[in-house]
């Protein structure tokens, strides 16, 4: 009897694993909706409506056995009052139901990005089925429909040509940023942080022969510098320069290069350190030292009329953000380390002379810095806080916060700003010195 008891008791357990296991409640065919790789919001002239445009996959041209002459993508537009609204308009023109989940990327217009995106986007937070990793960029100057149309890159799906460029700018790149829904919002609920995120440009450019294409010209997309926010509203542009000091602040600097242009007081300093060299080696050997003299004067001669750069590419870097208020006043001090090798030079120079390479990481340094205080310089004239230094002084000196937190962007302006870099060269390749000596 006590095991006909465990012998049903088994089945019953049994039997109720086993049955959530037959299905899913919600399963959805893959023949029955649209795959959605980019979506767009624009503002529509003259109306309080917004249009949305989708870029949806068109799985026939992906076929093996599909035509090529087929488009590997759809856009699909629908306007509506809000997102949700314009997407079940689209119902009406379209043959199968959205899937957001796959989602790259979602492309805004600046009209609307400057009225404010928090409810334009509070669906695609709220919703289960969307994709909250997916980048968003602002579209300056053109439509974010006209964004998501342009074809271009190695990938035949746009949205995804957009999104690896997007990563790659960013892992490669200091001229631009990244942001996704995630970090936007993220952003919007702290205090003491105002959101930053990509811009896309569309440019034109001649074909060439060799590409073996109809038209004269075709568009691509460029994507650079950085779209400022105060709340959830589009305020102002950072430049490249400007961007390039808000990645250094903001500790988001990759396998990056950044030239730096050599000053006349940088040259002089070079210069006297090879005149001294030089000096040094005729006392030891009068014939070796007027050798390497006049190889220093042709060098001279023939290099007088460039722009002396050196390219370095940073393999290392790290910021650090401390406040204090000091006299009523607030001082907020900027250190930036980093290190890099020397990846190109458009001149010739002696890399293992210590005393040079002090000269270059000087001038290395100073370019560094030039470019976080044109960053900062932006931010306060935008009255912005992209830097999260207000976020910074809550953590670091909660009493000082509570000070000025009430009114803290206005607080911000007024800060006082040190700003120390630090930088190290290990590396000049394998030219170590010049061709003429």
């Amino acid at each position: 009897m006590k095991r006909l008891c465990l012998r049903f008791i088994f089945l019953i357990m049994t039997s109720i694993f086993i049955i959530p296991l037959t299905g899913c409640w919600n399963k959805r065919e893959l023949n029955e909706v649209a795959i959605i790789y980019g979506i767009g919001i624009d503002a529509v002239n003259n109306s309080d409506e917004i249009e949305v445009s989708f870029q949806v996959i068109n799985p026939n041209a992906l076929r093996k056995q599909g035509s090529s002459q087929q488009a590997p993508i759809i856009i699909i537009s629908a306007k509506g009052k809000t997102l949700y609204d314009a997407i079940r308009n689209n119902l009406t023109q379209f043959d199968r139901k959205l899937f957001f989940f796959s989602n790259k990327v979602v492309v805004v217009d600046e009209k609307i990005a400057k009225k404010g995106v928090q409810e334009v986007l509070d669906l695609l937070m709220r919703d289960h089925e969307t994709s909250i990793t997916a980048h968003m960029v602002i579209a300056k100057d053109s439509t974010a429909k006209e964004i998501l149309g342009v074809e271009k890159g190695v990938q035949n799906i746009q949205a995804s040509y957009l999104d690896d460029m997007i990563n790659i700018s960013n892992k490669y790149g200091i001229k631009s940023i990244k942001c996704n829904l995630l970090d936007f919002y993220k952003k919007l609920l702290k205090q003491g942080i105002e959101p930053t995120v990509g811009v896309t440009i569309v440019s034109e450019s001649e074909n060439q022969q060799e590409e073996q294409k109809k038209e004269k010209t075709s568009k691509s997309i460029k994507y650079s510098n950085a779209a400022v926010f105060q709340d959830d509203r589009l305020i102002g542009y950072f430049d490249e320069n400007q961007t390039i000091g808000y990645n250094f602040i903001a500790n988001k600097i990759g396998d990056s290069i950044i030239p730096v242009i050599i000053d006349n007081e940088t040259e002089k300093k070079m210069d006297w350190e090879e005149e001294k060299a030089i000096q040094e080696e005729i006392q030891k050997n009068i014939d070796k030292g007027k050798q390497k003299k006049k190889a220093y004067e042709k060098k001279k001669e023939k290099e007088k009329d460039i722009t002396k750069i050196i390219t370095v590419e940073i393999n290392e870097n790290t910021s650090r953000i401390t406040g204090n208020i000091e006299n009523g006043k607030i001082i907020l001090n900027i250190t930036v380390n980093v290190a890099g090798d020397i990846g190109e030079s458009t001149f010739s120079q002696d890399f293992t002379n210590v005393e040079i390479v002090k000269a270059i990481e000087k001038a290395f340094s100073n370019t560094i810095k030039e470019r976080v205080q044109q960053s900062i310089d932006k931010a306060r004239d935008l009255e912005a806080d992209v830097f999260g230094l207000g976020l910074m002084l809550q953590r670091t000196n909660p009493a000082a916060w509570k000070q000025v937190k009430e009114d803290w962007n206005k607080e911000f302006v007024k800060a006082e700003f040190r700003i120390e870099v630090n930088s190290t060269l290990h590396d000049s390749g394998f030219i170590f010195k010049s061709f003429d000596e």
